[in-house]
């Protein structure tokens, strides 16, 4: 029986979705796209989650599309190659959308290579751990594309126009320690403790005030284009929303008892 090409495990709070191909490197064909948007769909709205990893079966996170399957399409019409593609690329941006709005952090833990739609898929993510054996590589012209997955409005966000211009023109390949240094991770680790470091992180967000955690993401994803006095508006109708949370109680007296907080996510 074949294995689904995305797993997914809940335990504690947590979702740990895994990229299930590591033959091909976790590249994306049809069924791998058309997991990832029902699996971030479901768990958008899951309230049992409080934090979602993602990471790929394997040594690699994720390849990026999957070049035999683009070769399939060669022999095909322009019209009927565009068709195929238009329906994938749909899905993907649909599981990319799911996870920008989603009211819960998530997490990308990055093994070997992130190449074209891998880097846009961590760059989705709220956060990013790399093993020092992780690679970032945009990809896309190689082959003649541009990019897809939401790669053309995070790096611009994270690492300015210019930048971001260099990295998808002169597909630059960059090791973890430079992914870190100009802001396209958060952690780098040993490539045996990625693992470990991920689930510590992923517990530690689990355990957290996660109406707050919502509410930051929210503000932080409108913070380019509102003006300042929307932004200011924004942060306090969200502010007084979080004062309306166990999670807040919780938190205040846990301050004044000097204990750690027990948040419920509620």
């Amino acid at each position: 029986m074949t294995e689904p090409v995305i797993l997914v495990d809940k335990k504690d709070n947590i979702a740990l979705v895994t990229l299930n191909r590591p033959l091909a490197l976790n590249t994306m064909n049809v069924q791998m796209a058309t997991g990832l948007r029902q699996t971030f769909a479901d768990l958008e709205y899951d309230e049992g989650v409080r934090c979602v990893v993602i990471k790929g079966a394997g040594e690699h996170f994720c390849a990026g599309g999957d070049v035999q399957f683009f070769a399939s399409l060669i022999k095909d019409s322009s019209e009927e190659r565009k068709g195929i593609i238009h329906s994938l690329i749909a899905d993907i941006h649909d599981a990319i959308i799911s996870i920008r709005r989603m009211p819960k952090p998530v997490l990308t833990s990055v093994r070997g290579a992130a190449a074209g739609f891998g880097v846009s898929l961590m760059l989705a993510a709220d956060l990013a751990v790399a093993s020092k054996n992780a690679y970032f590589k945009l990809a896309y012209t190689d082959i003649g594309l541009s990019p897809d997955g939401g790669a053309t409005f995070a790096l611009p966000r994270i690492l300015g126009q210019r930048r971001a211009m260099q990295l998808i023109l002169m597909n630059d390949s960059l090791n973890s320690e430079a992914a870190c240094n100009i802001g396209m991770i958060n952690w780098v680790v040993e490539d045996d403790v990625l693992e470990e470091k991920t689930l510590e992180i992923a517990k530690k967000l689990a355990k957290g005030p996660t109406e707050a955690f919502t509410h930051v993401k929210e503000a932080l994803n409108n913070t380019f284009h509102n003006t300042l006095a929307q932004q200011l508006d924004l942060e306090k109708n969200l502010f007084l929303s979080c004062l309306e949370t166990q999670d807040f109680a919780e938190g205040v007296m846990s301050f004044l008892e000097k204990r750690n907080p027990n948040f419920k996510g509620e």
